[in-house]
């Protein structure tokens, strides 16, 4: 509920102290299209930075501050799933390269007292696979 409250809020903000002034305001165009390239810029420096902190696995200084006496929170931290080997990658994940004719059986110890599971999907599906397998 309080999200919800400081999302509307936000944007409110937004409209009455961006939007409005831009679009409605009586300043110049020049001084309006000078805010614009500002806000751009800020936009490109955010994207920029949101994008070298995804190819370096993080802000550096995250690992420092969020260091840890304990190990297995040390370990929760710095977890890493891998996908390839859990989700079946190439023989029942497909990959984007990969035709459908590459697809294999992929029924593991299949025991007839159970009822059979079908998993048809993208990668929400297939990071269902590991559960089923253990449980079923």
């Amino acid at each position: 509920m309080a999200l919800a409250f400081v999302s509307i809020l936000l944007a409110a903000l937004t409209y009455y102290l961006v939007e409005k002034p831009l679009r409605f305001g009586g300043s110049s165009s020049k001084a309006k299209k000078n805010v614009v390239w500002a806000l751009a810029f800020v936009m490109g420096i955010t994207a920029y930075m949101g994008y070298a902190a995804f190819i370096r696995d993080g802000i550096p200084i995250q690992r420092m501050l969020f260091r840890s006496r304990n190990p297995v929170l040390n370990k929760i931290l710095t977890y890493k799933f891998e996908t390839g080997a859990a989700w079946q990658m190439g023989n029942c994940f497909l990959t984007e390269h990969q035709q459908a004719n590459e697809f294999q059986v992929c029924g593991t110890n299949l025991d007839p007292k159970k009822p059979t599971i079908f998993l048809w999907g993208d990668s929400h599906a297939a990071h269902l696979y590991p559960g089923f397998k253990k449980v079923w």
